[in-house]
């Protein structure tokens, strides 16, 4: 399945960053409009933070650059999906609403707005904004994709389950004891398992990727983890996991973490556990 990958985009700006920074040297020389010089620094340097996973600094430039450029569909964008990965989903639906105010043709606007009113649960109008973005341009093959999540998450409430639980580097499926508080002292690998209801039981195998996110106490990108999901038709449910951790218990800060997963590119949801 192709989803639009936004992360992977910035990974891209991020790399691209020197080379925007001469475009910015040049745009002095060349330039005697200030306050526009001071938006297009604001909105580079709010892509680093982002890359960085500074999220409130990304939104601090991002209102810099509304402040500069009021009618910029853009910054509202971007501030949106800020918004979203801080898991914001009514702040990031009032900027996607605002950017596409000023850009009714804006069909990524309008593609983002759908995956915030599916995290929410609005899935009805997940898919007229999916419809939307594919009738401004049919060659959006994301929201075809995203269109299909939407339908599948509506049919059935409760589809995924999120939840926890500590164990050595392979952990057997007898010592799992699921929980959201660890303590420090006896921690080792904190693993976050996802739980899905087959919608496809006893029909076709489907394939998905996970991610996981993890975040630090302070809002910190922590790490990123990959994996293949197959789900055979023999099962009603199924699950996978992944953690993060030490082979050795003590290692994790005291505080709160938070987990956000992601299937196919789309999120799914977010849990926090605490290490005490």
């Amino acid at each position: 399945m192709k989803h639009l990958n936004i992360k992977a985009i910035l990974d891209g700006l991020f790399i691209m960053a020197f080379f925007l920074c001469i475009f910015v040297v040049l745009f002095i020389v060349v330039s005697s409009n200030q306050p526009k010089l001071d938006s297009a620094i604001a909105y580079y340097r709010g892509i680093v933070y982002y890359v960085k996973g500074q999220y409130d600094k990304t939104i601090s430039d991002d209102n810099k650059v509304i402040e500069i450029i009021p009618k910029d569909a853009f910054a509202y964008y971007n501030r949106g999906y800020t918004y979203w990965e801080k898991g914001q989903f009514d702040k990031a639906i009032s900027d996607y609403n605002k950017a596409i105010e000023i850009n009714p043709g804006y069909a990524e606007a309008y593609f983002n707005r759908g995956i915030a009113y599916d995290n929410k649960g609005q899935h009805d109008k997940a898919m007229a904004d999916y419809n939307k973005a594919i009738e401004l341009n049919p060659r959006y093959s994301a929201s075809n994709d995203n269109r299909e999540l939407a339908y599948f998450n509506k049919r059935e409430n409760e589809v995924f389950k999120i939840r926890f639980f500590e164990g050595e580097k392979k952990p057997k499926n007898s010592e799992r004891i699921y929980k959201n508080s660890f303590d420090k002292a006896t921690t080792r690998y904190v693993y976050t398992e996802l739980k899905m209801n087959n919608l496809q039981y006893k029909g076709n195998t489907h394939e998905h990727e996970v991610i996981w996110i993890y975040y630090n106490p302070n809002g910190s990108l922590r790490g990123r983890i990959e994996g293949n999901f197959n789900v055979k038709p023999e099962w009603a449910t199924a699950w996978i996991y992944r953690g993060w951790g030490w082979p050795s218990p003590g290692n994790w800060p005291v505080g709160i973490y938070r987990v956000v997963l992601f299937i196919d590119g789309v999120k799914i949801g977010d849990q926090n556990f605490t290490i005490k």
